[in-house]
């Protein structure tokens, strides 16, 4: 990468100024710069690696403030730990130096002091800080692989898919060498026995770096301040009733090529009797607003074919994109839903916490077998509290059923404690009680 940029002064001129003046958020010059040149953060992660030996020797020699946390966070994971971050700021706003690093795009307009993850503040930050709080891998285990840090990993939500080092099939070195670090270096949080065990399993760590704690999200759930503008972006009190539709990552051509999952689709269910006009009449009908939100790494499928996507007031279609511009917290929204439609994403689970009615799409369960697996292989189902269905006649019904019946409530609590050992929305506070102790 270095002889690459000696061959062109003016492109080492721009990338060297880019990293050393005003390279802090706060630089009028720095947004600038990203607005008009995005290319140019890909120069300065090649630079900071081309660093990175000098990054880890300063980080085993200089001291690590005790009371110092670094928040790297990107877009797609803001419902993550940036909860944890806002408990933090709420409940000891002067017992820490709590320091956001961005590392991919805008948070929005909630979060005004940020910094940059790839320059050497950033690095800096990371370099003197004791604590390090993310949703996954990411870049900062690349430079500070070390005992010196605490990593506390808050992760994507409880798979019932395989994550980590146990998916099918290869996920590459890079990813492969960010999981290793996490399983040795990385303490997890989760929400029950089950997932303590799989995520043990997932990372091949330590049992006793994973600690039951319930997930900072969740918390987010009871939080009211944003409900105000959800209600007048949805016009929630127009409906009787909410459907929230939130199908899991699909669409990845590299990984799952050839697979059922890879197909092109012609419908949001991937179900083969689906019927739009059925279903445009069924929620109108019933005066349902159906919410729809695709995965993060799908939603440029969803822009490309807007054809998919049903014509009708009472279909909504959001996108990570629309929440940052209306500055609403995603799990904020689960209050007002009635009921969630899903297929082997981790949101439902989410949703289960309030023990609403769920109905999942289980037809691609052999192909998600192959291409991923599933946590708990043949019986992955006894997490999917509520109907399975593989058809979207079936869908309609159960859907139905679930708003106006809800015969199945008394069964998901009994079951519940296999997902959620705690529904106090008090999960901030346990994750907090064990990372001061780390």
């Amino acid at each position: 990468m270095l002889s690459f940029i000696k061959k062109d002064k003016k492109r080492k001129r721009v990338i060297i100024k880019f990293l050393f003046i005003k390279i802090s958020l706060k630089s009028e010059v720095y947004k600038k710069i990203i607005r008009i040149f995005p290319f140019n953060i890909l120069f300065a992660k090649s630079i900071i690696n081309e660093l990175a030996p000098i990054i880890r020797f300063l980080d085993l020699i200089v001291p690590k403030k005790q009371n110092k946390i670094v928040f790297s966070m990107d877009y797609n994971q803001m419902a993550k730990s940036a909860i944890y971050y806002e408990y933090l700021k709420k409940n000891y706003p002067d017992d820490y130096e709590i320091v956001i690093l961005l590392n991919r795009e805008n948070l929005g307009t909630r979060y005004k002091e940020l910094r940059y993850l790839y320059n050497l503040r950033g690095a800096w930050d990371c370099i003197t800080s004791k604590y390090v709080v993310a949703t996954n891998c990411n870049g900062t285990l690349k430079f500070f692989k070390s005992n010196r840090h605490k990593y506390v990993f808050l992760w994507h939500g409880m798979p019932i898919k395989r994550v980590g080092l146990i998916q099918c099939g290869h996920h590459g070195k890079a990813k492969t060498s960010y999981y290793n670090l996490m399983s040795k270096y990385a303490y997890f949080f989760v929400t029950s026995d089950i997932f303590k065990i799989s995520m043990a399993c997932a990372f091949k760590t330590d049992y006793n770096r994973v600690f039951i704690t319930g997930e900072a999200i969740t918390d987010l759930i009871a939080d009211t301040s944003d409900d105000k503008k959800i209600k007048e972006w949805f016009n929630i009190d127009k409906y009787s009733k909410v459907v929230f539709y939130a199908p899991t990552w699909k669409m990845s051509a590299k990984t799952q090529k050839n697979t059922q999952i890879s197909k092109e689709f012609n419908n949001i269910f991937y179900l083969d009797d689906f019927n739009e006009e059925s279903f445009i009449r069924t929620i109108e009908d019933n005066n349902i607003l159906f919410i729809m939100k695709p995965h993060p790494m799908d939603e440029f499928f969803y822009r490309k074919h807007p054809e998919v996507i049903p014509s009708s007031d009472n279909f909504k279609i959001i996108y990570n994109d629309d929440l940052v511009e209306k500055d609403v917290r995603f799990y904020t929204i689960y209050k007002f839903i009635d009921l969630m439609i899903s297929d082997y994403s981790s949101a439902p689970l989410d949703y289960l916490y309030l023990n609403r009615p769920v109905v999942w799409i289980n037809s691609l369960a052999e192909d998600y077998g192959k291409h991923k697996g599933m946590t708990l292989e043949d019986n992955f189902e006894m997490l999917m509290l509520g109907p399975k269905v593989v058809t979207y006649k079936n869908l309609e019904k159960e859907v139905i059923d679930g708003l106006y019946n809800d015969s199945q409530r008394a069964e998901r609590e009994r079951l519940l404690p296999l997902i959620h050992k705690y529904r106090d929305f008090n999960s901030c506070e346990r994750i907090y009680d064990v990372m001061k102790n780390l």
